[in-house]
Order: C-alpha cells, then sequence, then structure tokens
C-alpha cells in the first residue's frame, strides 16, 4: 500500500519530464562535481515514469541521455533505450500512415526530425 501512495504523491508526468532534462543538463556540465549524482537522480526520475507511460518517446531517450551523463558513461546501455525509442517512433509514424486523412504532415515532419535526433 505504501506504494500506491508513494506514487499517487509523484509530481506529474510534464514536470518529472522537464526535471529529469534539468537534471541532464547538469549532468553534463564539465567536470562538474555532482554529475554522476544529476544522472542517476535523472534515471530515477525517468524510471518513474515509465510506470505510467512506456510508448513515451522522449523519455526513452532521455534515459539514454542519462546513462551516457554518468560517469564513466554506458553508451551500450544508453543504446538500449536509444533503440527503444526509435521502435517507438517508427511505430507512431506508422500507425499515423495506417490511419492516414492527409492531415499528418506536420506529424510526419515531427516524426522524421525526432528519428534525426536520436540516430
Amino acid at each position: 500500500e505504501l506504494d500506491v501512495e508513494a506514487a499517487n504523491t509523484l509530481p506529474d508526468f510534464e514536470f518529472r519530464r522537464q526535471t529529469a532534462r534539468i537534471l541532464i543538463e547538469c549532468a553534463s556540465i564539465p567536470d562538474g562535481p555532482h554529475a554522476t549524482d544529476c544522472a542517476q537522480a535523472a534515471i530515477r526520475c525517468l524510471g518513474s515514469m515509465f510506470a505510467e507511460s512506456d510508448e513515451d518517446t522522449e523519455v526513452w531517450y532521455l534515459t539514454g541521455c542519462a546513462y551516457m551523463a554518468l560517469q564513466p558513461p554506458q553508451p551500450e546501455t544508453a543504446l538500449l533505450y536509444w533503440e527503444k525509442a526509435m521502435e517507438t517512433l517508427k511505430a507512431t509514424k506508422e500507425a499515423l500512415l495506417k490511419g492516414d486523412d492527409g492531415d499528418h504532415e506536420q506529424d510526419f515532419d515531427d516524426i522524421d526530425r525526432k528519428m534525426e535526433e536520436v540516430r
């Protein structure tokens, strides 16, 4: 029951996403004394988000970035998360194509741009 209560007191999804971004940015400061602490905090923050939505591309992408911000970086783990981010983007694009009514040109451009970022 304690876990349920803890989950109900978490800040909203978007707040945690922004917090993770800031923590990753802090972890990326060259020779920053708290780089690993910030990266680990970002990983924990993002991990709490997977329980709510494991289809959010940006959460997968940011988690990979957080693993690269660790000291030392963990590129193999980061790559796993980035590959999952790419899979979710491709799935989103395929879903839009199946139901394409011609109004998704901007969506396709956004997805293609994000796929380039992940690559």
